[in-house]
Parts: C-alpha cells; structure tokens; sequence
C-alpha cells in the first residue's frame, strides 16, 4: 500500500510540473522569448529528476563545447529524456520519435523551441527534412540525437544509423560521444517508474568532422562507435578499481 501511495505521488508530481513547465516554455516561445523558453528545459529536467529521486554525476563535462556540436547519446532509459537537458546547452535542437507528437501541450512546446519530431522507417525523406530543419537554426546551436535509433542494454554501442554521418557532414558540426551508466536498471523496459538510484553520465573529446564524406558513411560510424565503446571501456575499470 505505501509503496502504491508512493508511486502516485511521484506520478502526480511528474505530470503536474511538466505541466506546468511546459505551459510556461510554450507561452514564452509563442511571443518569441524562446531562449528564455529554453533556459526552462533544465529546470524541468532537475524537478522531474527530484521527483523521481534520482541523482546523476557528470565526469569528462569540460570536453563539451559551449555550442555547435552534435551530441551522440546512448540510449538506455527513459531516464536519458530529464537527465541531458539538465546538462546540455539550453540552445539544443532534440531530436525525438514523432509518436511523441502525440502529447498535445508537451508536442506544442517541443516544437515551438526549435525542436523535432522524425519520423522513424520513412530513410531518407525523413532525414532530408531533419537536416533542413537544423540548417535553419543559428549555427550556434546544439543538436541531441541518440544515433543508435531506439533504447538498448548498456555497456556497448549498438550498430548506429546512418543519420548522424549525413548530419555531421551537412552540418559540419564536430560529434561529442556521451554514455550513461545505471538508469538500464533503474528503468528498464515494461517498468511504469523508475526506481530511486545514482546515474553517472561520461562524456568524451569531440570527433571532428571537417573532413568527413558521405561516399566513407561505415568509416565514420565506426569512428563514433569507437568514442562510445572507449568510454564505456573507461568507465568499466574505473568503477572496477574502486
């Protein structure tokens, strides 16, 4: 029973002030305030963190660069949606799957902030549009994709899509490998909350890309798996020397 009672209330919490949140992001991007509107995003990802009682450390932070850089994520938890915004640039262009378009005030403001929802399985029509839309942003700006395309076990990147090359070599932008370790098993798949734990977040150098081209797309997939791979590797012998 108390574990029931606990559960609502953090889901009541969570809802209530992503409400909240994402009343007041879409009203200050509706007149145009959408630097403020983003400059919310890691105070939702923090309140919603709270909630959930999950701690989160970040090791490797000063390899992020101020701006303009693509943010190669591996995906294991729904925890990854609160925890990057708290850590991000506020100018960051997330990239998320259209069904979430389907959560009217959450979709509002998502797109309303620079965002984008992509349609998964339409290949190139679909990555076409993404990267229009990023060339249409300020070129300062960040973009968050999770380049494996959908959530999967930590420890190893997964075979990545093809996208971020496309992205990376339209955009010039350098790619930053980032890993997390722990929210796989505080909320894994099937689960409704997650439960209360630390998650570490490791971020690697930057990858640049000025010399990268579409005809070597396997070359550089491999190049991000290796910066990914290389950080777990890391984070592996060093929680197994402590």
């Amino acid at each position: 029973m108390i574990q029931i009672l606990r559960k609502s209330c953090v889901m009541l919490g969570v809802i209530g002030w992503s409400i909240l949140c994402a009343l007041i992001m879409t009203g200050l991007a509706a007149v145009g305030q959408t630097i403020r509107a983003r400059s919310i995003m890691p105070v939702w990802g923090k309140g919603v963190l709270l909630c959930f009682g999950t701690r989160f450390s970040v090791t490797g932070q000063e390899y992020l660069p101020s701006g303009n850089f693509i943010a190669a994520v591996s995906h294991h938890s729904l925890l990854d949606t609160f925890i990057y915004p708290a850590i991000l640039p506020p100018e960051t262009c997330y990239i998320a799957k259209s069904e979430l378009s389907r959560l009217p005030i959450f979709s509002r403001a998502f797109r309303l902030m620079g965002n984008i929802f992509v349609r998964r399985g339409e290949g190139m029509v679909a990555l076409s549009e993404l990267i229009r839309h990023v060339q249409s942003l300020p070129p300062h700006h960040t973009v968050f994709i999770h380049p494996e395309g959908t959530r999967g076990s930590e420890g190893s990147a997964r075979p990545l899509k093809p996208g971020i090359v496309y992205l990376a070599c339209e955009t010039q932008k350098s790619v930053v490998p980032i890993v997390s370790l722990g929210g796989n098993r505080m909320w894994p798949k099937g689960v409704s909350l997650p439960d209360p734990g630390h998650i570490s977040i490791h971020v690697g150098e930057p990858i640049m890309t000025d010399t990268w081209q579409i005809d070597t797309v396997e070359i550089h997939l491999e190049e991000v798996v290796n910066g990914l791979d290389d950080l777990f590797a890391r984070t592996s012998k060093s929680g197994s020397s402590n």
